[in-house]
């Protein structure tokens, strides 16, 4: 090779070095001079795309199946468990290798409802996301948008799609049947994950940190009744209140008040916002009972504001033929009226938002027996477990059978946190503010994971999506898209 040759050789390879140099994983474009778009979609792309796919929780093996084959499109690493929770691993980018992996997770199903005579087959027909009013992105039927969670699973293939962003090792977990009480999260084997650094994307606020979940129990009083028959003679009316909750607790100050040497309660029936008691009583005491209903209505509506409507009527009704004897009557009484309702504790971390809180969610009377049904949340340590205590109290007071229906964690707020001080910060230099750092009312898939990797470090964050889990589900296509540069230069900085 002559001299030329050889002087033009060496100017080719340098220049070869300088530019491989300088295609570091912050480039706008790959080595080859081509601009890099993720793989070819935005991360807007891969929700449409994962929404296409029916998801309803039990529905998810399409979806994950989807996601197994992601990764493999991908040439990474993908898990995927006897429940269809996916787990897909990507090395860091140049220079990063070594670092501590970071946990990106979101969930695969969604909840699937459809307004009232929308034709929409979940098991089959898929999601179509359609802009309206410019920025808000719904589903182009009135159905469930799918953004809880679709939002946090694109936003993570986004990532894993990428070859310009700069990240350390990346774990992505996507775990399933997260709407009926984290069973994936509990599910999932975490001896898999390396990383404790923990990043959920199921929130649904942009803005806000959060740093703690409800956990929530349904349970289910059940009180035997001894059985009566009243006198032929009696009239029955049906004692019927309405109004925008705690219906079940006015019908419960109406019958305290009732003498049940004289009435006759043959049942109750309802939920919070309208519950009916059927009553007995000689024809003579119908003013009695009219009395104790004006009381009891300007008592409710005490509680309620101005602008909410209340009533409690009477209606004369058929009688049955057997009622409950008093005793049995006081018993349910005391069961509306000592149940624990409404906010029960209140902690001082987070602006209040810690919190205890019971609600009912209905009465019925079937087969000798009144069932009493409720619904807990709480993000206070230890505050389910006093509550549970409660009801147990409240069920051997009455006679009645207490059964815990349904039952997942809390995700308990830990005051250290490097993620989240490390993430706020980068929150104000993006976003020139300080971020909401906030318990959550609803539930996470770190609850589970805090519980069996109680060394983790988690932060949950997302982009504004109003009316979840209703037909009306909507979320903020910029609000989404600034949430995705935010994780992107949180993976940067970290």
């Amino acid at each position: 090779m002559d001299i030329k040759r050889k002087l033009s050789f060496l100017i080719s390879l340098v220049s070869i070095l300088l530019l491989l140099a300088s295609c570091s994983d912050n480039s706008a474009v790959d080595c080859c001079g081509r601009p890099d778009v993720s793989g070819g979609k935005t991360p807007f792309e891969y929700f449409a795309e994962i929404s296409s796919i029916p998801r309803c929780t039990y529905n998810e093996k399409a979806a994950s199946d989807h996601l197994v084959a992601f990764a493999a499109s991908l040439g990474l690493e993908a898990y995927q468990d006897g429940i269809f929770n996916v787990l897909i691993k990507k090395g860091g980018t140049r220079g990063r290798e070594g670092e501590p992996p970071v946990i990106l997770q979101a969930h695969i199903d969604m909840d699937c409802t459809s307004a009232e005579g929308v034709d929409h087959d979940f098991e089959r027909d898929p999601i179509i996301p359609v802009i309206t009013d410019g920025d808000r992105i719904a589903a182009q039927k009135r159905t469930t948008l799918g953004a809880d969670n679709g939002s946090g699973v694109s936003m993570i293939m986004a990532v894993l799609a990428s070859s310009n962003i700069s990240h350390p090792p990346i774990e992505a977990l996507f775990v399933t049947q997260e709407e009926v009480g984290l069973l994936g999260a509990a599910y999932f084997d975490v001896s898999r994950l390396a990383g404790r650094r923990f990043i959920n994307l199921d929130s649904v606020a942009e803005g806000e940190l959060i740093a703690s979940s409800a956990g929530r129990v349904t349970s289910e009083m059940t009180i035997p009744v001894d059985a009566a028959i009243p006198p032929d003679d009696l009239v029955t009316y049906n004692v019927t209140v309405t109004g925008p909750w705690d219906a079940i607790v006015a019908v419960g100050w109406i019958l305290e008040a009732l003498d049940w040497e004289e009435f006759y309660l043959f049942g109750v029936e309802g939920t919070p916002k309208e519950c009916v008691a059927a009553i007995s009583f000689d024809a003579s005491d119908i003013n009695t009972l009219r009395e104790i209903i004006f009381r009891v209505e300007a008592r409710f509506r005490e509680r309620i504001p101005e602008d909410m409507e209340i009533a409690v009527t009477m209606e004369e009704a058929a009688a049955p033929q057997i009622a409950m004897s008093g005793e049995s009557a006081r018993r349910v009484v005391a069961g509306i009226l000592k149940m624990p309702n409404g906010l029960l504790a209140e902690g001082s971390y987070l602006d209040g938002h810690f919190r205890t809180i019971n609600n009912f969610s209905a009465i019925a009377t079937v087969d000798g027996e009144v069932t009493i049904s409720n619904g807990a949340s709480s993000n206070l340590a230890g505050g389910l477990e006093w509550l549970a205590d409660e009801l147990n109290a409240l069920a051997e007071l009455t006679g009645a059978n207490m059964e815990i229906v349904s039952r997942y964690p809390g995700w308990p707020y830990k005051p250290y946190s490097p993620l989240r001080d490390r993430m706020a910060e980068i929150f104000k230099d993006v976003y020139g503010r300080d971020p909401l750092i906030k318990a959550t009312a609803g539930g996470l898939d770190c609850a589970e994971f805090a519980k069996s990797m109680p060394d983790a470090d988690m932060v949950s964050i997302g982009p504004d999506i109003k009316d979840i889990h209703t037909p009306d589900e909507s979320m903020s296509l910029s609000s989404y898209n600034r949430v995705y540069d935010y994780l992107v230069r949180v993976l940067k900085e970290l």
